[in-house]
């Protein structure tokens, strides 16, 4: 996808026999957080911000699914069709992909 290199990696957990959803909620930072969030969420485990920015970023490549970030192309909120820190060219690029109310993964 990038152009660099690739490699086959297991799938699956090798760090227990159960994989539960609940779990995530603690753990895992919401779609929805903002930078101060996700910095606080960091922090409480004993991360800096650059460790956040490189498995962020580790985590970024490949795909989203609409309904993540919907809202913010075509619903912001009454009075904003689409919010307003999101970069102007990645929204026109996005709309083209994702057609107001089509939901594709």
């Amino acid at each position: 996808m990038t152009g660099g290199l690739g490699y086959d990696v297991p799938a699956g957990r090798r760090d227990g026999r159960a994989s539960l959803i609940t779990d995530t909620f603690t753990n895992l930072p919401p779609t929805t957080a903002d930078v101060n969030k996700l910095t606080q969420m960091f922090t409480n485990k004993g991360l800096t911000q650059e460790d956040m920015v490189t498995l962020s970023g580790a985590h970024t490549i490949g795909r989203s699914h609409c309904t993540s970030f919907n809202s913010r192309l075509y619903s912001y909120n009454t009075t904003m069709t689409q919010d307003p820190t999101l970069d102007a060219k990645l929204c026109s690029s996005t709309e083209t992909a994702v057609p107001t109310g089509k939901h594709r993964h």
